[in-house]
């Protein structure tokens, strides 16, 4: 192919991803991306009400997104599975971990995506559940799920995006708090987790804005040689360079 630049395909043969995501672009740009370089993907999708939606017309709208991301994975020829995920409830975790392992395989790729986005008056408040610290927190109960199976195959990936909605004021802020607060998560889990063959990376919101740019990290970040720099976080800063 001259000209352009292609991932290269069956890089992730054999393995198998998770997505952790809600309907924002990162989560559809990780899943297409895996799946084009040969893992299976299991999205587990996180949907939040909006005000003035009925509860039927959410589900089928929640029920789309998802089914539109699968879509893509199909494409590729690769499996892909997915439900809504409570993200917060132990047993919903379990269960769905339990089935991707049943239909996929053991699962070496997890990707979270914490979309961030400003706050809106003519939405419901967000149940206390669905605050930043408790996002962190399922995000983390479902790291110690994985990584035990990571740990005993010597390879793993966990991958962190911080997504920005829109280009709010509050939206930036809140994406700025979640990734002081994933920088040193990351850090500290690569500590323990890069000698077993564990790679932990951060995704900023600078780099998670542009879908080829974070088709091309996500793979990065894939690759075997990647492991050692487990640890950091890729951004951009106000001058267009990488930081970690």
């Amino acid at each position: 192919m001259t000209g352009t630049t292609a991932p290269a395909t069956h890089r992730l043969e054999g393995r198998t991803a998770w997505v952790t995501t809600g309907s924002g672009a990162a989560g559809r740009v990780a899943a297409s991306t895996l799946a084009r370089a040969g893992a299976n993907v299991a999205v587990g999708f996180i949907a939040v009400p909006v005000g003035g939606a009925s509860h039927h017309d959410f589900r089928l709208r929640s029920a789309d997104a998802l089914d539109a991301m699968l879509d893509a994975v199909a494409i590729t020829g690769r499996r892909g599975i997915g439900g809504q995920l409570d993200l917060y409830s132990a047993e919903a975790r379990e269960r769905f971990a339990d089935h991707v392992r049943m239909e996929l395989g053991q699962i070496s790729i997890l990707v979270n995506v914490l979309s961030m986005e400003g706050r809106d008056p003519t939405r419901e408040a967000r149940p206390a559940g669905q605050t930043l610290d408790a996002q962190l927190e399922g995000m983390l109960r479902v790291i110690d799920l994985l990584t035990p199976a990571m740990i005993e195959r010597a390879w793993g990936r966990i991958i962190t995006i911080v997504e920005v909605r829109d280009g709010t004021r509050d939206a930036l802020e809140q994406a700025m708090t979640a990734q002081a607060s994933l920088q040193s998560l990351t850090r500290g889990m690569a500590l323990d987790l890069t000698p077993r063959g564990v790679g932990c990376f951060l995704i900023g919101p600078g780099m998670s804005a542009d879908p080829a740019k974070l088709a091309t990290l996500i793979l990065a970040l894939c690759a075997d040689e990647a492991v050692t720099l487990s640890g950091q976080t890729v951004a951009l800063s106000a001058g267009g360079t990488a930081t970690g």
